[in-house]
């Protein structure tokens, strides 16, 4: 019914192109409604897989239905598995993907550095966002765009690139310590957020860092601590608000089993404050795990996303 809402409130705006993420997987999404300009898939990993499927496979399928007949499809790098259950659903529909970094080289290295889709060069990027991979997730875009006709400026490009911000999106808020915030709730997106620190903070990749966590009951919170908790010098657990909320009898087992200074919290406020409390001044707090947490950090810290 949102999904349905939000799309009547998009036809009343008249938007000129309505960007649409799907929600959970993408065959049986209410968002599949939708007959897409251009569809995007970025990489596949394990997640809902209550849902959508226990292999990479099972849940490539499900995300591989938002592929449709005579509409494009911009596919970010994958695993063998997902690339193979991707491409049969391409070459059954007759659609030619395009394949990031096989088709559209994306250059993770330089700074700044030169896109080019279809012959066409963006020069002098640089992102404004920490983190390789929102290279990756830049170029995507910029080659979805392409795929759909709409045209680009070099110079519009360039200058998005260096402003774009997404909220709880490896954010940084400068302060005596700084806060980083990042709503990465799975191993693979804890591994580029660990990957992140590393390459802005490297004097705190190895526990350095304080780690308010709190996550729903359905992430896989063993593999999250075992990528996390090697950066961590302290880490604080908190009970996100929600029904969905992992109880901190079945989050707090996962991380003494690969953490030896663990604090358990009644709440995010009392966690967060239990951060500032430990965390030196030349330290750095993380909060991550939920977007419910990094919301209710923003809260506290009097930050409105809007």
């Amino acid at each position: 019914m949102l999904t349905g809402v939000g799309f009547e409130a998009f036809r009343r705006a008249r938007i000129e192109w309505g960007v649409i993420e799907v929600g959970m997987g993408g065959r049986l999404d209410a968002t599949n409604v939708v007959q897409p300009r251009v569809a995007i898939i970025m990489p596949i990993g394990l997640e809902h897989t209550k849902y959508l499927g226990s292999t990479v496979a099972e849940i490539a399928g499900e995300k591989a239905g938002i592929i449709k007949p005579n509409a494009p499809v911009v596919i970010g790098c994958q695993t063998q598995e997902a690339a193979a259950v991707l491409r049969k659903k391409c070459a059954e529909f007759g659609v030619l993907p395009t394949w990031m970094g096989k088709d559209v080289p994306v250059d993770d290295k330089s700074d700044p550095w030169t896109l080019t889709v279809d012959g066409t060069e963006y020069p002098g990027l640089r992102m404004g966002m920490m983190g390789a991979h929102q290279r990756w997730n830049f170029a995507a875009s910029v080659t979805a765009l392409h795929r759909a006709e709409v045209p680009l400026d070099p110079g519009i490009v360039r200058r998005v690139a260096w402003e774009t911000n997404v909220p709880g999106r490896l954010q940084v808020f400068d302060g005596t310590p700084p806060l980083l915030l990042d709503v990465a709730h799975t191993p693979d997106s804890a591994e580029r957020l660990v990957a992140a620190i590393r390459e802005r903070f490297p004097d705190h990749a190895d526990r350095g860092t304080t780690l308010l966590f709190g996550c729903s009951r359905d992430k896989r919170v063993d593999e999250l601590a075992r990528v996390l908790a090697p950066m961590a010098k302290w880490v604080i657990l908190a009970q996100i608000p929600g029904i969905r909320s992992m109880p901190m009898d079945e989050m707090e087992p996962s991380w003494r089993t690969v953490h030896g200074n663990v604090e358990t919290c009644a709440s995010v406020a009392e966690g967060f404050s239990r951060a500032r409390e430990v965390t030196s001044a030349d330290g750095l707090i993380v909060a991550c795990g939920s977007f419910v947490l990094v919301g209710a950090v923003m809260e506290l810290i009097g930050y409105d996303p809007g």
